[in-house]
């Protein structure tokens, strides 16, 4: 069973082994007849994205005021 969360390992950050995939592009119809394009990121990205919001969240929180 492939588990996504061994791939985004300290190791594979720090040696530059990760890669981010592109995101799936799709277009969808917008009034008018125009087009919007809409990403969709792949699962590698959500779970670095899930990772480093685990890490700098609280990093950042702390720095604002209770008036912020």
């Amino acid at each position: 069973m492939w588990n996504p969360f061994s791939t985004c390992s300290g190791k594979n950050w720090c040696s530059g082994a990760i890669d981010p995939n592109g995101c799936r592009k799709v277009e969808i119809p917008k009034e008018g007849g125009k087009m919007r394009q809409f990403s969709i990121p792949s699962i590698h990205n959500r779970v670095a994205q899930g990772a480093l919001k685990l890490i700098l969240e609280p990093i950042f929180e702390a720095d604002f005021q209770p008036g912020s």
